[in-house]
């Protein structure tokens, strides 16, 4: 197991020995990455016949995708490791397995990001009369937008 430890510091080896959940902060080229790559190839030694799931949540598809890679070059079974953010973390093992529970996301759905949100509370704002600034709605006027936009989202199958 100490073979997967190569190449790290003190710090980085204490890290990988833990056993508990971790919360890694650093500033950018500080070794986060090495670390995680590091920590899971120690994790899948230890536990070979664990069927326990390794989950890295990451900040951006990049540093996700990085973290991949290095577990590939280091022979780490990614079946075993699960890398990415936090919003793919809830698409793949929170909304994606229950959504045929849920009226609303059982006969599909598509992901707005936060642009096309404020587009669409906009032009639902505009179309009421209301303007297009959304900080000078009064409290019925947002709520009115926001049951407006509720609805649209519901037509267009959109979460």
């Amino acid at each position: 197991m100490e073979r997967s430890l190569d190449g790290l510091n003190t710090d980085q080896k204490e890290v990988c020995k833990r056993e508990e959940n971790i919360l890694l902060i650093a500033c950018p080229g500080s070794g986060k990455t090495k670390t995680l790559a590091h920590k899971s190839a120690y994790l899948s030694e230890k536990y070979k016949e664990s069927d326990l799931l390794n989950v890295f949540l990451t900040y951006t598809n990049r540093a996700a995708f990085e973290l991949q890679l290095r577990l590939s070059d280091m022979d780490v079974k990614l079946s075993k490791n699960w890398c990415g953010t936090i919003h793919q973390f809830c698409m793949q093992f929170i909304i994606n397995p229950y959504s045929i529970y849920h009226s609303r996301l059982s006969k599909g759905f598509k992901i707005i990001d936060e642009f096309q949100s404020e587009k669409y509370r906009k032009e639902l704002s505009e179309e009421k009369g209301y303007g297009r600034d959304l900080f000078d709605l009064t409290l019925e006027e947002k709520n009115d937008v926001d049951s407006a936009y509720d609805e649209l989202l519901q037509r267009n199958r959109e979460i």
